[in-house]
């Protein structure tokens, strides 16, 4: 999880890397789902979900996932790489549309 510099505190960046995904979560905006799913329904970023995640709205990209028990990061560079490339995306939509 990282919270990025300058950012509100309410928004967090995950990478799962076990379950291969990356996410935005936009923390106390739950009861916004619909409002979150039409405002993102016509980006062009394939394979987008916006979904209700506890307290939160989570804008979220699968990934290749990472078993970081039995490979070592060297093996997995290439998909943490594409991983942090995806977030770059998130984040960019995320911003250039007002949510963070």
């Amino acid at each position: 999880m990282f919270f990025p510099n300058g950012k509100l505190n309410s928004v967090q960046v995950l990478h799962q890397v076990t379950a291969g995904f990356v996410k935005i979560l936009l923390g106390g905006k739950a009861g916004e789902l619909e409002y979150y799913r039409d405002k993102y329904k016509d980006e062009p970023i394939a394979d987008l979900e916006v979904q209700s995640t506890g307290k939160s709205i989570g804008l979220a990209l699968p990934v290749p996932e990472i078993n970081p028990i039995t490979e070592s990061f060297s093996a997995s560079r290439d998909r943490a790489i594409e991983a942090m490339e995806a977030l770059t995306k998130l984040l960019s939509l995320a911003e250039s549309r007002g949510d963070i």
